[in-house]
C-alpha cells in the first residue's frame, strides 16, 4: 500500500480519530468503533501494524465487539492486543492481566466457558506474583 501522507501527520490522524472515538464513546458507540477503526488503520500504516501504540485503540474495539456480541472479531482484537503486550512488557506484567480478564469475561459472554476459564486463571496467576 502506497503511503500518501508523512508517519507524522498519520500518527496525528491516529490520536485525533482515537481522541474522538473516546469523547464519542458514551453517547454513540457505533459511531465511536467506526472512528476506532479509522484511528487503528491510520496508525497501522503510520507506525505499522504491531506497534504499542494501537493498543488502546484495539482494547476499545475489541469491547465495542464483544459488546456487540460480535465475539469472533472481539477475540481477534484481544488476541492482537495480548501479543503486543506480551512483546512489549512480557507476559507476567499487570497489563497482560487486565487484557486478559477482559478477554475471559467477553469469552464467558460468548458462552466458550473453556477459554474463559483458563484465560481468568492466567490472569490471577499473573496479579498473585505482584
Amino acid at each position: 500500500m502506497e503511503k500518501s501522507e508523512s508517519p507524522e501527520a498519520q500518527g496525528a490522524l491516529t490520536k485525533a480519530a482515537h481522541a474522538a472515538a473516546e469523547a464519542l464513546w458514551e453517547s454513540d458507540k457505533k459511531l465511536a468503533a467506526e472512528w476506532e477503526y479509522r484511528a487503528l488503520h491510520a496508525g497501522e500504516r503510520a507506525f505499522g501494524t504491531n506497534n504499542i501504540s494501537l493498543a488502546s485503540i484495539l482494547a476499545n474495539l475489541a469491547k465495542y465487539e464483544g459488546d456487540s456480541k460480535q465475539f469472533a472479531a472481539a477475540e481477534i482484537l484481544y488476541e492482537r492486543q495480548l501479543k503486543m503486550l506480551e512483546e512489549k512488557f512480557g507476559p507476567s506484567d499487570s497489563r497482560v492481566a487486565k487484557v486478559l480478564e477482559e478477554y475471559s469475561a467477553a469469552a464467558k459472554e460468548a458462552k466458550d466457558n473453556s477459554k474463559a476459564d483458563a484465560l481468568a486463571k492466567r490472569a490471577a496467576a499473573i496479579r498473585s506474583r505482584k
